[in-house]
């Protein structure tokens, strides 16, 4: 089921933060998994696999956002972080 929201513009920024950072805790928890060094606090999840799925169904959402902002205003949100500059 689709929803559609209408928010204002400050008020999508705000959701993209949030994601952007969920986003982000869940990549360093990936790394982690993998006996990577990061830096800042992880998740709690089973597996490498498990960390690195919900960190790309976070980056799909910002993904989703970022196309319907660039359908409405010509522009989209600032994306920082690497994955989602696909």
């Amino acid at each position: 089921m689709k929803v559609k929201l209408e928010l204002d513009s400050v008020d999508v920024g705000q959701i993209m933060d949030g994601l952007q950072s969920r986003f982000e805790a869940w990549e360093r928890t990936e790394k982690y998994l993998n006996d990577e060094p990061v830096d800042g606090d992880i998740e709690e999840c089973s597996s490498a696999a498990e960390a690195k799925a919900i960190a790309d169904h976070y980056d799909s959402i910002m993904q989703q956002i970022n196309l319907q902002l660039f359908d409405q205003c010509g522009h989209s949100a600032p994306m920082n972080q690497e994955r989602g500059e696909k």
